[in-house]
């Protein structure tokens, strides 16, 4: 049995925590032991469905101080007790999901082997440091080495048909855009997040159309008023409910993505590309994974003229739409957990030879 503990900087719906609780969920347990470290200073509000699936008795705080040494020191704090936990335990395996810097609490040798998720591109060549997992291709090139490249693993759906437009009120005919969203994101129009709401506003005289979005962001709310489109938006605050979350894409037609930073992958887009729905993002001039994640399952655009004509494009030709979806099918096999997991199990067996 291999033993595997999980730090967790935050236990939250974001995509860097969430692909991790997918990882140790579906591990094999006949071969594998799975513990999760987590730090109580954060806001962690996935705390009891992540307990309540692996076990109190496997869910293990480590107490340490907000403050840091700052990055000479990989932002260690002050006081913390995870070397206790980790001599007690007796782990394997610690794995963490963080950017890729030399930062706490891989700055010392806890266990035997001690790998991360690289979620950025940024590179630690301490020794502390055994194995790197690059998110996407997109990151290991920016790290510029990596021992393995895998996807964040998206459950396959469980259902296709359950879905809002009934109680939202909205027909077959509707075509409904949807973007699961985050605290900002919207507003640097040199990052071309603002390029959507000018583009369905376009499409609003076109199309009999509304735009869902969840855990929307005050940019997004404010451009849409300004904009005087608030009736087409629909708005759901950020939720833990994997039901909801599975219905709101049985509900979208297309995926429309805005961030003013660009993404290193996104969790988001790939999960809606897993039920089938073509993609349309715009390029940033920070991070630009989102062309590597969407493929040919959509478009990456320029400005609100291309995000328009896509968006209008799969509005109104219903066999590119098919085709799209097709492709943002097929190309979502890469990131399923089915394909995810046995690689994540064949590289903790490889590192424990």
């Amino acid at each position: 049995m291999i033993k595997i503990g999980f730090y967790a900087h935050t236990i939250d719906y974001a995509g860097t925590w969430r692909s991790h609780e997918r990882i140790l969920l579906n591990l094999n347990k006949n071969e594998f032991d799975v513990y999760v470290l987590y730090c109580d200073v954060y806001d962690n509000n996935r705390i009891d469905i992540v307990r309540d699936a692996i076990g109190k008795d496997k869910f293990l705080r480590v107490d340490r101080s907000v403050e840091d040494l700052g990055p000479q020191h990989g932002y260690e704090p002050l006081h913390n007790n995870i070397e206790e936990v980790c001599n007690r335990e007796r782990f394997d395996i610690l794995h963490q999901a963080r950017s890729g810097h030399y930062e706490w609490p891989l700055t010392r040798r806890l266990c035997p082997i001690q790998i991360e998720t690289n979620i950025f591109g940024s590179v630690d060549t301490s020794q502390f440091l055994d194995y790197s997992v690059p998110i996407c291709n997109y990151i290991a090139d920016k790290r510029g080495t990596s021992s393995q490249v895998l996807y964040n693993p998206i459950p396959s759906p469980r259902d296709t048909s359950s879905n809002l437009r009934s109680e939202l009120g909205l027909g077959d005919d509707v075509f409904v855009l949807g973007r699961i969203g985050r605290p900002g994101g919207y507003d640097d129009p040199n990052g071309g997040g603002l390029h959507i709401l000018e583009a369905f506003s376009k499409l609003i005289s076109k199309v009999d159309c509304k735009y869902i979005v969840i855990a929307p962001c005050e940019g997004i709310k404010k451009h849409a008023k300004e904009l005087g489109i608030e009736k087409y938006m629909i708005y759901f605050e950020p939720t833990n409910d994997d039901i909801f979350i599975e219905k709101f894409h049985n509900t979208i037609d297309v995926f429309a993505h805005y961030r003013d930073m660009g993404e290193c992958h996104s969790t988001a887009i790939s999960q809606a590309m897993v039920y089938g729905k073509p993609v349309i993002s715009h390029y940033s001039n920070t991070d630009n994974g989102q062309v590597e994640t969407i493929s040919d399952g959509g478009w990456v655009v320029s400005n609100e003229e291309e995000y328009y004509d896509r968006l209008y494009s799969l509005a109104s030709d219903e066999e590119l739409y098919k085709t799209t979806s097709k492709n943002a099918l097929k190309q979502s096999k890469k990131f399923i957990i089915e394909t995810i997991v046995p690689q994540w199990e064949n590289i903790y067996r490889k590192l424990m030879k």
